[in-house]
């Protein structure tokens, strides 16, 4: 019988688990998210298909919106009481998120984007820009 631990393949990189923290938002309040792992083939192809959107902002928009929709599993949001979690929010119109502070949404957005880039196919040591946008 083989022994497959010992079974290191020239181009076949170690796996790295995808988590994301919780976390803190500025002012107060927090963010937790699901185990990124757990997402499906098809919550993946959901995030992948968010980037063809047309024009680079709706692209990113619709991305974003969708990975908050997958992956916040709960919050509380200062001022925000009853604000609901975007997976719950079944108004397709991503009235969650557009109650947030652009601070607390790019807050989020920046928390979320290196698992992102790593679902996506985009390189997450490639964090020289401050952009959001994964790649």
């Amino acid at each position: 019988m083989e022994d497959y631990e010992d079974d290191v393949r020239p181009g076949v990189p170690d796996y790295e688990p995808l988590t994301i923290p919780r976390l803190l938002l500025p002012g107060g309040g927090w963010v937790t998210f699901t185990d990124p792992e757990d997402l499906t083939g098809k919550d993946v192809k959901r995030l992948r298909k968010a980037l063809d959107a047309p024009g680079n902002g709706t692209a990113t928009n619709q991305l974003f919106e969708t990975a908050m929709a997958l992956l916040v599993d709960g919050w509380e949001i200062p001022g925000k009481p009853g604000l609901r979690i975007p997976r719950y929010d079944k108004s397709g119109k991503g009235e969650s998120t557009n109650a947030l502070t652009a601070r607390q949404l790019r807050t989020i957005e920046k928390h979320m984007n290196p698992v992102l880039k790593k679902i996506t196919g985009g390189d997450a040591d490639d964090d020289a820009d401050d952009d959001n946008t994964p790649t």
